[in-house]
């Protein structure tokens, strides 16, 4: 009775194992398209001497293997050349076709504060276009944050327009990355300048809910009437028998420093 248990043990465990398999397979493959772009302090200053680099996406340890970067020039701007990496094993078992690679575009200040700014894809195919990416930096409670858009994520948001006696600009919103565990989203006033220059007159601390798990919707709306600025999330249960927390933020937008509350805005 004991061999038949044992030998039962034994094809199980090699079903489970045959449930997996991989066949060595060496190839060079597309991990981004070249990644060109630039960084900005929130106040619209360029952020030069910036490290940036691009490198798999691992959620586990984002940015440990950034092996090589490039430096923002004077005006912020930095060019990343397309990248590849080696594939040595290829998953036969269970059969799945992969058509993209995924990437982090890593920033800091030095290579030990290199931080996932960034997410985007790379098809497997290759020849792509350059991702532009454009990355601000600011910071939430003293902890810094980066947000960036590109072709595969937006953590900016611009919309709207208003004005005043004096002045006009449009709406900005800046949301944190998934990973950062920031407790506010950053809405901004930014006034137009002459010669396409920008400049933040007034910024307000949008809450997002305790120990975020989760940003589900943020956006600017913009309407023939008004813009409305609309921030969702959840975050960890209270309790283990409670609903995961959720903060919502609707708001009316006018002219620097002016959000009214509302029930609803727009198609929310």
């Amino acid at each position: 009775m004991l061999r038949q248990s044992a030998a039962r043990c034994s094809i199980l465990v090699a079903s489970a194992l045959a449930g997996t398999a991989c066949i060595p397979y060496h190839r060079t493959e597309p991990l981004s398209p070249p990644v060109v772009g630039s960084i900005w302090y929130s106040d619209n200053a360029p952020a030069s001497g910036m490290l940036v680099a691009v490198v798999g996406s691992n959620w586990r340890h984002p940015c440990r293997d950034a092996t090589r970067w490039v430096t923002t020039d004077q005006q912020g701007h930095f060019e990343v050349p397309a990248s590849y990496v080696q594939t040595r094993w290829l998953l036969i078992l269970p059969p799945m076709e992969r058509f993209f690679s995924v990437f982090d575009v890593c920033v800091g200040r030095d290579s030990s504060s290199l931080t996932a700014a960034y997410t985007g894809r790379a098809l497997l195919s290759g020849g792509e276009p350059a991702d532009t990416v454009r990355c601000i930096l600011w910071a939430a409670g003293g902890s810094p944050q980066q947000s960036c858009a590109g072709r595969s994520q937006q953590s900016v948001h611009t919309s709207g327009s208003w004005t005043t006696a004096t002045s006009n600009g449009f709406y900005r919103l800046l949301v944190p990355t998934d990973d950062s565990r920031a407790q506010e989203a950053r809405l901004q006033w930014v006034q137009r300048l002459d010669g396409d220059g920008e400049r933040v007159v007034d910024s307000l601390a949008l809450p997002l809910a305790p120990k975020p798990l989760q940003i589900d919707r943020a956006e600017l709306h913009t309407s023939a009437e008004s813009t409305c600025v609309i921030v969702r999330s959840a975050g960890g249960k209270a309790h283990w028998y409670s609903n995961p927390q959720v903060v919502a933020t609707i708001l009316d937008l006018g002219p620097p420093g002016h959000a009214t509350p509302r029930p609803r805005c727009g198609r929310s």
